[in-house]
């Protein structure tokens, strides 16, 4: 019974970002359609506590941007990137996820307050709860990225 209630709780957090926003702010649109729309830079960080192989981040991120034709490019080349930090603390079993577009260039650096990520926690740290967690809200930064550099 816990373990449904968490994975729904799961579900919720990491959707309610793009189910709030069904229509960009023309702010964050036009953050969005900086640099080439067919690469997107990606920056992905996972804590040990996590249980979750970087390697294995990397791939579930890219793997979302190549379904979507868009050239995955690890790093800051792009005006604009797509950062994935999912953090954990073991001792209480909780773990956040920050999914959102940030600039480095020009100065100074800045993460956008968009996030499509969440919270969670239970009865211990299950990393493919938390991966397809990370998956949903990687598919809801992507598609807003789509929707604004290609009019959708």
């Amino acid at each position: 019974m816990l373990n449904r209630l968490f994975f729904v709780l799961l579900i919720f957090f990491f959707t309610s970002a793009s189910v709030n926003a069904a229509e960009l702010e023309p702010w964050y649109k036009e953050v969005l359609q900086a640099g080439n729309p067919n690469s997107l830079s990606y920056f992905t960080f996972a804590d040990k506590d996590c249980g979750i192989d970087g390697a294995l981040l990397d791939e579930l991120l890219e793997g979302v941007l190549i379904r979507s034709r868009v050239k995955p490019i690890r790093g800051f080349d792009d005006l604009i990137y797509l950062s994935v930090d999912v953090s954990c603390t073991s001792s209480v079993n909780a773990f956040s996820v920050s999914i959102r577009f940030g600039r480095y260039q020009p100065k100074p650096s800045i993460l956008y307050d968009v996030s499509y990520g969440g919270v969670g926690g239970g009865t211990s740290l299950d990393p493919t709860y938390m991966l397809n967690g990370i998956k949903v809200g990687i598919e809801d930064a992507i598609t807003d990225y789509i929707s604004a550099n290609f009019n959708l």
